[in-house]
């Protein structure tokens, strides 16, 4: 497992999804908690919830391997809740 913070999008969105998809075909996941204000419209592609991640040559990827936790959204809560949030996805 990998934790990315990150402030903002991904940069080479093609590479990325091509490294997701390959990576999700092994004992892999990825945690990415976005910080700041930022639009993370890149990141949420990657976390793939509302559909399959494919890349521009149409592969896609085995299974969910990205989870996108916006610490705005947690701020106020408290560090347990974040973490709950941030572990969500990981497989047993």
């Amino acid at each position: 497992m990998i934790i990315i913070i990150t402030d903002g999008n991904c940069h080479d969105m093609d590479i990325t999804k091509s490294l997701m998809i390959d990576m999700s075909h092994m004992p892999f996941s990825a945690v990415v908690v976005g910080v700041g204000e930022s639009d993370f419209a890149d990141m949420e592609v990657l976390d793939a919830d509302a559909c399959v991640l494919t890349d521009n040559t149409g592969r896609e990827a085995v299974r969910d391997i990205v989870q996108l936790v916006k610490y705005t959204d947690f701020k106020d809560m408290g560090m347990r809740e974040l973490a709950l949030e941030v572990l969500g996805e990981v497989p047993d």
